[in-house]
C-alpha cells in the first residue's frame, strides 16, 4: 500500500510523496519550511531518541515529528485493526477495503496527490465486517466509473452502463 501524507486541513503535506502509484494518504503533519503548515502528529518514540529535535517535545518524553513516515503507521495500523475484525482477510482483500473506506480528497476520485483519499478506519472497520457476513472469500476488483468518477466493486456493472447494455448476464 502507497502512502502519501495529509496535514491538518486535509491537503497533501508540501513534503509528501505523489503520483499514480498512491493509494491513500493519512495523516503526516506538514512543514512551513516547503510552503506548508507546521503540523506534526505526537509519535510515541521516547524524547530521547536522536529523531526529537529541540523543541520538538511534549512533557519532557515524547516527540512531535512529520512526514510520510508518519503517515504510513496510520495505514499499517488501520491494516491490523481489520485483521483483528476479520482474520480471514487477504493482503489484497485489506487493500481494497482500505481504498474503498477512504474519505475522497482532492480532485473528485482517485487522484495523485491522495489515491483513492484519505483513509477512514471508522468505515474500513464496517466494511471488514460486511465483507465477512456477505461473502467470506470473494475478490473485488475496484473499478472507478469514468463517468462520476465513484468507486465500484467489480467491472461488470460499471461497463454494462457505460456500454448501454442492461443489467445481468450477457
Amino acid at each position: 500500500i502507497t502512502v502519501a501524507a495529509s496535514n491538518s486541513k486535509d491537503l497533501r503535506a508540501c513534503f509528501s510523496n505523489f503520483g499514480p502509484r498512491i493509494d491513500v494518504a493519512a495523516p503526516g503533519g506538514d512543514s512551513a519550511s516547503c510552503g506548508g503548515l507546521n503540523d506534526y502528529i505526537l509519535s510515541l518514540k521516547s524524547a530521547s531518541g536522536s529523531m526529537c529535535g529541540t523543541g520538538n517535545t511534549i512533557a519532557n518524553q515524547y516527540c512531535i515529528v512529520r512526514g510520510t513516515s508518519m503517515a504510513t503507521p496510520h495505514v499499517a495500523g488501520l491494516a491490523a485493526l481489520l485483521l483483528a475484525k476479520n482474520p480471514t482477510l487477504t493482503n489484497e482483500e485489506i487493500r481494497q477495503i482500505i481504498r474503498l473506506a477512504a474519505d475522497d480528497r482532492g480532485t473528485v476520485g482517485r487522484d495523485r496527490d491522495f489515491g483513492y483519499g484519505r483513509i477512514n478506519a471508522a468505515r474500513a472497520l464496517e466494511l471488514a465486517h460486511t465483507h465477512s457476513a456477505r461473502n467470506h472469500r470473494r475478490h473485488c476488483l475496484v473499478v472507478q466509473n469514468p463517468l462520476d468518477r465513484s468507486l465500484r466493486c467489480g467491472a461488470l456493472p460499471v461497463l454494462q452502463r457505460l456500454q448501454g447494455r442492461p443489467q445481468g448476464p450477457l
